[in-house]
């Protein structure tokens, strides 16, 4: 009884803190169709609610990204595409983003070795931070350096309503699968969208890794190389998603692809 009560209490919460825009159905729908718990909702509320930063009731992909785990990932512009993000842009205009060097710590070649290439999803002090609501903003900044080849209507329009933010943000949850978080670092490597990653895709994957690294472009081209040589097991000089799988079983792929909320 206790706990049913408890469980009530956490849905109530949000109804009370969405304006009542949310109501109690809207989130028992949500928890029918995902694997959090009513717990886990309020928390994810929290972190809405601190990213809507003007109330609408909706954000924009830009605001999304500002999750603290993501707006210091080296591959935060390419997770519009690999996360489905509402986007204006078709596969002929998806071109290497690249980020902002000041936000994001040097990377040495001794900081790749044996990390693979899911060992910096996510930089690791940002899971530490706690989030605070930012009354500012969006910086137009970052829109020009991380996203320069996005439309600024693209990113700061808002339209992701509470249940969109959960379905999005789901295959970074500690339940989510390994195979969906590998799906979603295929992605982010697969710059043409062919379904294969080849060594152009891979390069352009460690270039926006090693940015502001000491590793040079010759050096980028031996590890390209290199992942090919190891994953691929069809001799194509490609390697595809059942490869990319065999490659990320024993790496640190589902720790560095997911948010404890």
């Amino acid at each position: 009884m206790g706990l049913c009560h408890s469980k009530q209490e956490n849905l109530k919460k949000i109804v009370y803190l969405s304006g009542h825009n949310l109501s109690l159905d809207d989130l028992n729908d949500i928890l029918n169709s995902t694997t959090f718990t009513e717990e886990e909702l309020l928390q994810l509320y929290y972190r809405y609610y601190q990213l809507d930063v003007e109330e609408k009731g909706a954000i924009s992909n830009y605001q999304l990204l500002e999750l603290n785990e993501l707006k210091l990932s080296p591959f935060r512009p390419r997770l519009l595409y690999a996360l489905g993000l509402r986007t204006s842009f078709d596969q002929e205009e998806r071109k290497q983003e690249r980020g902002s060097l000041n936000r994001r710590k040097t990377i040495t070649s001794a900081d790749v070795q044996g990390q693979g290439i899911g060992g910096f999803f996510f930089a690791r002090e940002a899971r530490q931070k706690l989030f605070k609501k930012d009354v500012g903003g969006v910086n137009s900044y970052a829109l020009r350096v991380d996203f320069k080849d996005y439309s600024e209507a693209t990113l700061s329009t808002p339209y992701i309503n509470f249940k969109e933010f959960v379905n999005y943000i789901s295959v970074l949850s500690p339940k989510a699968s390994l195979e969906a978080k590998a799906k979603l670092m295929f992605k982010i490597f697969d710059f043409d969208g062919d379904g294969f990653l080849n060594r152009d895709d891979l390069m352009k994957g460690l270039g926006l890794l090693l940015e502001g690294s000491t590793i040079l472009g010759p050096d980028v081209e031996m590890i390209a190389d290199k992942i090919i040589a190891e994953c691929d097991t069809k001799n194509k000089s490609l390697v595809d998603f059942e490869d990319f799988v065999s490659a990320m079983f024993n790496s640190d792929l589902e720790k560095n692809c997911t948010i404890y909320f």
